[in-house]
């Protein structure tokens, strides 16, 4: 063989070491399965004192993307109402991991809105991993106004749910 593939010139002799499917290092090449992705559920913000800064951080958290999970789903109750529903009301994280199996999700993106001593608006945005059972990431800022928080609540939504 050595012979004929001399004679056809070196194109051929790539030709036929391509053709055994072998490759140099002896390893091949396998297509791994795509991780299945986690649902990412957002929960409307509620405030009776702060309507304007609950309606906007709604608005941010339903167009909030997770990296690795995509686009959050908007939940059509709030945190509290799914709370009453399965009778946790406590704001911990047993809590929270029941919350997101009642949703069937893997991670719980939400907003809690509430007044300071000074009634300033104090947004807090959580990513809560329902599968560990602890937090991806949390942030909070104090705003002196909630036309304040208004403008800004944006940030803190992209804080909590940044890499």
């Amino acid at each position: 063989m050595t012979r004929s593939i001399g004679r056809l010139g070196p194109a051929a002799a790539c030709f036929a070491i391509a053709a055994c499917g072998s490759s140099p290092s002896g390893t091949e090449a396998t297509t791994l399965p795509k991780p299945t992705q986690g649902r990412l559920a957002a929960l409307p913000a509620e405030s009776g004192q702060f309507p304007t800064a609950a309606k906007t951080a709604t608005d941010f958290l339903g167009r909030a993307r997770v990296k690795g999970l995509g686009e959050a789903q908007m939940s059509k109750v709030s945190l509290e109402v799914v709370q009453l529903a399965i009778e946790c009301l406590e704001p911990t994280l047993d809590c929270y991991k029941e919350v997101g199996r009642s949703l069937d999700a893997n991670q719980l993106l939400f907003a809690r809105i509430e007044a300071t001593q000074k009634n300033q608006c104090k947004v807090y945005v959580g990513l809560f991993d329902v599968d560990t059972g602890e937090w991806r990431r949390q942030a909070s800022k104090v705003y002196d106004t909630e036309e304040d928080a208004a403008y800004a609540l944006r940030e803190v939504v992209e804080e909590a749910t940044r890499p």
